[in-house]
């Protein structure tokens, strides 16, 4: 589940409201499933292996 969950599909830029919602029902699946730890340790592994916007960051 947190593999297909977590995959952040990158299509040229990241609207911050779809990324916010995104997470929060990543988190909820994973709390309803006594994994909240493990779901956020995944959240931040695919956010840090996202590529930098246009900005830098």
């Amino acid at each position: 589940m947190l593999g297909a969950a977590c995959r952040v599909r990158y299509q040229g830029a990241i609207d911050g409201g779809t990324l916010e919602a995104w997470a929060k029902e990543v988190r909820k699946q994973c709390a309803d499933c006594t994994r909240t730890e493990i779901g956020d340790n995944q959240i931040g592994k695919s956010l840090a292996a996202a590529p930098f916007d246009a900005d830098g960051i």
